[in-house]
């Protein structure tokens, strides 16, 4: 059988079914005519124009050219945006703001970026910060009938919403800045886009507001007409519940005045007491300070309205409510433990970025009365307040038997767990790290089912700072293992470790495996950590072209690393 007549579904399958780069399909593209349009279907389908701003004027040109061309292309030829599904230039500010091209204001760019906004009708996925092309989409949501998911950052949805009509989205996650001198304060802008959401998205299944302060900085603003928001001023919500498929809702802010954070608080309540059927999922703010008994009380109150509550994240911020009666971490967490334990309630997953307490055996036997616990994200307390530092540097020696001692009294159904040790003002040498490299053998023969365990040290690097990455982190993983010399199910145990002590340069990252025997249960994971990614560590390579689209920074992207809203 010629090769050009093959059925365009094996030709689909040969090219979907492994990771291409764009090179790649661009040489698959010339083959033959019908592998030009599946190799094309394949080069346009996920657009991602992040990229890692490296400060070279002949680097970031050249990433600016090819953006541009690839624009150009999606507003000039509709048979190559009809293939767009995802688009993304969504980079959150706490990594850094990159202008990639759709914030270009040279004369006729915008142009381009508008219309190639208004070709792609298929989009399925978007994240978008604060340029033409967002505002576009934004704005005309309504006619992009296939897009479901959409993450949304720079704007406030008064400046930029769409029309009262249906739309349909499944998933929305809008960061709102709260600037100096803003007419509309932030209960409005949640108040605002919750109307809009019920009578708009009535496929809406996760809905998530983060209302960020913008503090000292403030972004360029785009100068655009500005948008009446009296479309909405009429509508009327019916106190019953609309969105019928709704499982997730999160509203955290920061830095709000203290009759905000009532006004919002009582908003939260009010909401998931609205959709307490069907929310499974909420995010909830906690500052970042010290805990107090209201905000236990707001938290408990939340998860109480939530009889199907199975996921809980608590995400720091530097809210206050106004001082209160201050109380322990450990009481938090006994308090909040034993509100959800089993078998009356079923806690899933589980993150909270600063549990106000170090880790220890007697913290991991409060989450042990969560029976169904699968997923855990926990933070310690800020080092420089725990009892483990000895004249600015952190006690690993007296430190990691407790966090080895915490991991084990953990419950038996926990799969996933990523621990992050908090230390913003503290040092630590990289032989410090050493004993916390050596938990793969323990941990994964006392818990069964845990296939991934992250540890993070966020400690100050030699420049005396926090970079984008820890200073040191660990990273095992459970792999299935063909190797058996008795018969005992086996299995491969990877163990990554990375060091960092300098910001901008490359960490080192080594990587070693050893198979052992045991009763394991459940799934094990994907893959070695970053698909088995090692660097022996140095500065930069000269030879290599940090351009877009080629390079992708694996370290900043990982998704566990922490991205607080405070930082």
């Amino acid at each position: 059988m010629a090769f050009g007549s093959l059925p365009k579904e094996v030709l689909q399958q040969i090219i979907f079914s492994q990771s291409h780069s764009p090179r790649e399909l661009r040489n698959y593209s010339l083959v033959s005519r019908i592998f030009s349009h599946v190799a094309r279907e394949a080069l346009y389908k996920n657009i991602d124009l992040t990229f890692d701003e490296r400060g070279d004027e002949d680097t970031d040109e050249k990433t600016a050219q090819r953006q541009l061309l690839l624009l150009t292309s999606i507003a000039s030829y509709t048979y190559i945006s009809a293939n767009v599904r995802t688009f993304m230039n969504f980079r959150p500010w706490q990594v850094g703001y990159m202008q990639d091209v759709t914030s270009d204001t040279r004369e006729g760019v915008a142009e381009i970026v508008v219309q190639a906004a208004r070709n792609m009708i298929y989009l399925t996925k978007a994240s978008f910060v604060e340029n033409p092309l967002a505002i576009e989409v934004v704005d005309n949501l309504s006619t992009y009938s296939r897009l479901t998911d959409l993450t949304i950052e720079g704007f406030k949805p008064e400046e930029h919403i769409w029309q009262p009509n249906l739309t349909a989205l499944k998933r929305l996650h809008w960061t709102s800045p709260v600037r100096n001198g803003d007419q509309r304060n932030p209960p409005h802008t949640a108040s605002f886009l919750i109307k809009v959401v019920q009578s708009t998205c009535p496929a809406l299944e996760s809905l998530d507001i983060s209302l960020l302060r913008l503090s000292g900085f403030i972004l360029e603003r785009l100068e655009r007409p500005a948008l009446s928001m009296a479309q909405y001023e009429h509508s009327k919500i019916s106190e019953a519940p609309t969105l019928t498929n709704l499982r997730h809702f999160g509203l955290t802010y920061q830095d709000a005045y203290v009759a905000e954070q009532i006004e919002l608080d009582a908003m939260i309540i009010h909401f998931v007491t609205k959709y307490s059927r069907t929310l499974k999922s909420v995010s909830l703010p906690i500052n970042r300070g010290t805990v107090t008994l209201e905000t236990s009380n707001f938290i408990r109150k939340v998860c109480a309205a939530l009889p199907c509550l199975t996921e809980l994240s608590l995400v720091e911020t530097t809210c206050s409510r106004g001082g209160g009666q201050g109380i322990t971490g450990l009481e938090f967490l006994e308090e909040l433990t034993s509100a959800l334990a089993s078998p009356n309630r079923e806690i899933e997953r589980f993150s909270m970025e600063n549990m106000k307490e170090s880790f220890s055996p007697d913290i991991g036997r409060l989450f042990a009365s969560w029976g169904s616990l699968k997923f855990l994200r926990l933070g310690d307390i800020d080092a420089e307040f725990g009892r483990y530092v000895n004249d600015g540097r952190l006690d690993f020696n007296s430190y990691a038997p407790e966090i080895l001692g915490f991991i084990i009294a953990l419950p038996q159904s926990l799969q996933e767990l990523y621990l992050t040790i908090n230390g913003f003002d503290i040092f630590i040498q990289d032989t410090d790290f050493d004993f916390i490299c050596t938990f793969a053998f323990r941990i994964f023969n006392i818990l069964v089912k845990l296939h991934t365990c992250d540890i993070h040290a966020w400690v100050s690097n030699m420049h005396e700072g926090l970079g984008s990455i820890p200073h040191s982190a660990v990273f095992y993983r459970r792999l299935p293992s063909s190797t058996s010399t008795t018969g005992i199910q086996s299995k491969e145990l990877w163990t990554s470790r990375m060091d960092c002590g300098y910001q901008g340069s490359y960490p080192r990252v080594t990587k070693w495996s050893e198979i052992v025997e045991g009763d394991f249960e459940g799934e094990d994971a994907e893959e070695v950590w970053l698909g088995g990614y090692k660097n022996e560590g140095g500065w930069q390579d000269v030879d290599v072209d940090y351009s877009w689209p080629g390079w992708v920074n694996k370290l900043d992207n990982y998704p566990m690393f922490r991205r607080n809203m405070w930082k």
